[in-house]
């Protein structure tokens, strides 16, 4: 069980695809992995687990999306799905990257956003996780996906149809669409599920903790590390005071301040700005800001800004990094350095790529 947590992530949990919406909104423990957030997200919409699901996580620097779920051991499928009761949900849910996509049974494709809506200290007092709100009932498993649902609730509101009577012996007479209520969600242990669906075994495809290390080329090393990634596909030789930096940012959520570090350069290698900001709590913007450039090379090559940076970070108290996976946009600002509405002469690049993704614009 979850014990040794000090903060907790407040998400709201969306059904895509629905009109009036399904939603709940749920708070776990900051430590969960990915198979955690998996069963208390069946447990709070009442899903049955019977099918196989799947987390789909932006990596804007990589221009990819990581995969995360249950992996292929079987070899019938070429796609890589990383397992998730081995990746940490901070150490890829974060304020500077909230949404996820979540989509449960592969036959109906019930897709979910994922929002991550506040970071918590943890009541001492409270069970965990909870579900605080929510509204209307879950689908029925195996009803056809949207679509089909959208069909289900037409017939049973209509006791002329054709399909009325057997559509309400296979829904049975106790569904109601509209009803919600929170107090009657219960969640299970999610370790206790894995042992009931797995058995107490071994599990595979790598170490605890897993993190998406960049390698060469664009490939990614998923093997265990006790170095921090590179935040590049290219190779770097990094001060050690940035390799600190990265260190402490891969530890995750550990509580307010946070320090924001975003990357800004003329193009998606090679970072020329580091701009730190500090955010107090979850309901505060980002406040004091600071920035660092050079002309010519990579600043995270430059040990002296690295320096300057963890002397501000330390200075602010912060407890937190949240680190941006890559260079994510020019460093010039537009209406100080170039007219506000044109596009930065000097980085062309941002011009035809999407900062997010590095996708080229059509």
């Amino acid at each position: 069980m979850h014990v040794k947590f000090d903060h907790v992530f407040q998400f709201k949990v969306t059904l895509k695809g629905i009109k009036p919406p399904v939603w709940r909104r749920i708070v776990i423990p900051c430590d969960y992995d990915f198979w955690d957030l998996h069963i208390a997200i069946q447990d709070a919409f009442g899903w049955l687990d019977y099918h196989l699901h799947e987390f789909t996580v932006r990596q804007p620097a990589l221009r990819m999306e990581l995969r995360i779920g249950i992996p292929d051991d079987e070899g019938f499928s070429d796609d890589i799905v990383l397992p998730g009761w081995m990746i940490l949900l901070a150490h890829h849910i974060t304020l500077a990257n909230r949404r996820v996509t979540y989509t449960y049974d592969f036959g109906d494709d019930w897709c979910h956003d994922v929002m991550l809506e506040k970071i918590l200290p943890r009541d001492k007092a409270a069970q965990y996780p909870q579900c605080t709100g929510g509204r209307r009932a879950c689908p029925p498993e195996d009803c056809g996906g949207t679509w089909g649902y959208e069909h289900m609730l037409e017939v049973l509101a209509d006791p002329g149809h054709d399909e009325h009577e057997s559509m309400r012996e296979w829904v049975g007479e106790g569904f109601d669409p509209k009803h919600f209520d929170k107090d009657e969600v219960e969640f299970d242990d999610p370790l206790e599920r894995r042992d009931l669906a797995f058995g107490k075994r071994p599990m595979s495809a790598g170490p605890p903790d897993l993190r998406l290390i960049p390698g060469r080329e664009g490939s990614a090393d998923l093997s265990g590390t006790d170095s921090p990634p590179s935040r590049d596909d290219a190779v770097r030789v990094l001060p050690a005071e940035f390799e600190k930096l990265l260190r402490e940012e891969s530890e995750g959520f550990r509580g307010f301040p946070v320090a924001t570090v975003a990357l800004y350069g003329p193009d998606n290698k090679r970072a020329t700005k580091i701009a730190v900001g500090i955010m107090a709590s979850d309901e505060d913007d980002v406040g004091q800001l600071e920035r660092w450039t050079v002309d010519e090379g990579d600043i995270r090559e430059s040990a002296a800004a690295a320096s300057e940076i963890l002397t501000f970070i330390k200075k602010n108290g912060v407890r937190t990094i949240a680190m941006s996976d890559g260079v994510m946009g020019c460093p010039h600002e537009e209406g100080v350095d170039y007219p506000e509405g044109e596009v930065c002469p000097q980085c062309p690049y941002w011009a035809r790529h999407d900062r997010w993704t590095g996708e080229p614009i059509q």
